[in-house]
């Protein structure tokens, strides 16, 4: 019934799994960082070979570009559904009084979503591009996709222990 329910538990809860779906979030984050910044080491001898063979730094960029806003944008649809529907769940277990709220009438979340999608593109689409520009386009070609592996592995790395603390401070937080 509703009299037997305590709102101070069920707003502890509610911050709890927001706190767990945050933390998720991150690790997904940290993830995808991840698989794009092997993605750009990964191409980065094709970029070199379109750059010897005269393919114009604005084609490259678009083409990198137009790559990384579909997939942001398509996981920001899926993201923003599941969100809707998960939230209306949420919302009817939490709040028995029968109103509902609408995620897609919130201009404000999906501006914020649609933002988060274009700048993750922006800053994924722009890596290979930038990185093959810095280098040498002959050096590139003669030593394979091995160049630049070296000085990103940092980097890599950073986001996989990032990846694992997260994950370790999601189990014990479960536990």
């Amino acid at each position: 019934t509703a009299a037997a329910r305590d709102p101070g538990l069920e707003a502890r809860t509610l911050v709890w799994l927001t706190a767990v779906a945050a933390i998720v979030l991150l690790i997904a984050v940290a993830n995808v960082a991840n698989l794009f910044l092997l993605r750009a080491l990964l191409r980065y001898r094709e970029t070199s070979v379109d750059l010897a063979l005269g393919v114009t730094m604005r084609r490259l960029l678009a083409q990198s570009l137009t790559e990384t806003v579909t997939l942001s944008l398509v996981g920001c649809v899926v993201g923003v559904a599941m969100a809707a529907w998960i939230g209306s769940a949420l919302h009817r277990l939490v709040i028995a009084d029968g109103s509902t709220y609408i995620l897609w009438r919130d201009a404000r979340v999906l501006s914020a979503s649609i933002a988060a999608a274009l700048l993750a593109a922006a800053v994924t689409g722009l890596a290979p591009v930038l990185l093959a520009r810095r280098s040498d386009i002959s050096a590139a070609l003669r030593s394979g996709a091995r160049l630049g592996a070296h000085h990103h592995a940092r980097g890599r790395q950073a986001l996989l222990v990032v990846q694992g603390g997260l994950s370790m401070a999601l189990l014990v937080g479960a536990a």
